[in-house]
């Protein structure tokens, strides 16, 4: 029988990282796992504590743990206050990026998602001549 991966779990390991890396913290958190249009992982709603995760990309991943850490990191880092997308898919890779290995679904997935400026100019440090503007 497989074991249910409970997302409260993961909320707590993404709210731990989090505090560490950026010192931000949100104190109450709810999780809620429901189906909606697949092209959307997840939101939040404006004034509401509670993240909704999209059950049916969730269902399709192949690693539900580095799923659900994807998605929560990046709405967890919303919560606490960065409202600019590209800041919060940066954001999200740099702690993907410590956490996980390349090979692995969420980092792959954190990628994904990268803005494609931030991706060239993150690429671009790897290579050794990095790119300080476009």
């Amino acid at each position: 029988m497989p074991t249910l991966l409970s997302p409260l779990l993961v909320l707590n390991d993404v709210r731990r990282d989090i505090d560490r890396k950026y010192q931000r913290v949100v104190e109450y958190v709810d999780v809620s796992v429901i189906p909606f249009d697949p092209r959307i992982l997840g939101f939040i709603r404006e004034g509401s504590n509670t993240i909704f995760v999209n059950a049916i990309p969730l269902e399709r991943a192949m690693d539900k743990y580095e799923h659900l850490y994807v998605v929560l990191t990046h709405e967890l880092i919303h919560m606490s206050g960065v409202a600019d997308e590209r800041e919060v898919r940066k954001m999200t890779m740099d702690l993907i990026e410590e956490k996980f290995s390349p090979n692995s679904y969420a980092y792959t997935l954190a990628q994904s998602l990268l803005d494609p400026v931030s991706k060239f100019l993150r690429d671009s440090w790897k290579k050794g001549r990095p790119n300080t503007f476009i």
